[in-house]
């Protein structure tokens, strides 16, 4: 990777070409981050980095920003079968408090001149995310290439006259029709009835807002240590995921994970042994245990 030139002259890069780069095999895939305009000059007047002139709606969609937010991307990953270079443009809008609010995806480039090429935008890979004063997340909306919402979410939370009573996220309701196959499900219909709130929902929360139940993920319980780390987690039973065990030192590093079938019967363990540092992590082994299978031990 060194750079997201693209055009099948450069290979998505200047490794491969015959240059001074000449004895390095050609670039797979490479990106550029950008934070405003005229953030990067080259020093030749053949910049590995596409024009972006033509794209007039990145003066609304991508505006110069000069806190060290990124106000686009541009990525650029070389096809495995054709060998051909596809690039994408990425523009970013945060909010006051720097939190990222819309993302725009733009793919349309001359390969000739490197050059983006303005276009009506259709919508494709559009987020927008809307937060309260809290930063709890209350909208989101994703689409797909197409521009079709695979995610239409909102975010439920406990109100007591119009103001949230907690940061407790209670339920996600997704409107959208269409689906990635691998977005958040839709959740169980959000009930705010007060005195089963933290039952009937898909997220319960135990008395000092810890994380107890995911109905949706058929998780029945989480059990946690009184230093804030989880203990162990429970399944529906008959549920084809696992339940989970863990074991800390007395630094709270985890040492062992074990892993359960639903119904309790021992699957496999893994123990972590790290070195005597409180920072390194360089030295850590993990240690993999399992059941011997009958055939095993004849």
């Amino acid at each position: 990777m060194s750079c997201i030139r693209v055009g099948s002259k450069h290979g998505g890069g200047g490794g491969g070409v015959q240059n001074n780069n000449a004895g390095f095999a050609k670039d797979v895939f490479g990106y550029s981050l950008n934070y405003y305009n005229g953030d990067y000059s080259s020093i030749t007047s053949n910049s590995f980095m596409a024009d972006k002139s033509a794209l007039s709606n990145l003066a609304t969609d991508a505006p110069d920003l000069y806190n060290g937010n990124i106000n686009s991307m541009v990525t650029a990953i070389t096809n495995p079968v054709t060998g051909k270079a596809w690039p994408q443009l990425t523009a970013y809008r945060y909010d006051q408090l720097n939190r990222i609010k819309q993302m725009k995806a733009f793919d349309s480039i001359n390969f000739t001149s490197n050059a983006w090429v303005g276009v009506n935008y259709a919508g494709k890979y559009l987020n927008k995310f809307t937060y309260d004063a809290n930063g709890n997340i209350e909208k989101a909306l994703a689409n797909n290439k197409a521009g079709v919402a695979i995610d239409n979410q909102t975010y439920h939370y406990q109100t007591l006259g119009g103001n949230k009573v907690s940061n407790r996220l209670y339920a996600i309701n997704d409107s959208a029709i269409a689906t990635s196959g691998n977005d958040l499900l839709n959740q169980l219909a959000f009930d705010s009835t007060a005195t089963t709130i933290n039952t009937v929902n898909n997220y319960s929360y135990d008395e000092i807002g810890e994380l107890k139940a995911n109905k949706q993920d058929s998780i029945t319980d989480i059990e946690w240590t009184v230093y804030g780390k989880i203990k162990s987690v429970t399944r529906t039973a008959g549920c084809k995921k696992y339940n989970l065990k863990f074991d800390y030192n007395p630094n709270g590093d985890r040492i062992a994970k074990h892993v359960y079938k639903s119904d309790n019967t021992w699957i496999s363990s893994e123990y972590y042994v790290k070195d005597a540092s409180p920072f390194a992590r360089g030295c850590e082994i993990n240690l993999s245990v399992r059941p011997r299978s009958p055939e095993a031990v004849k």
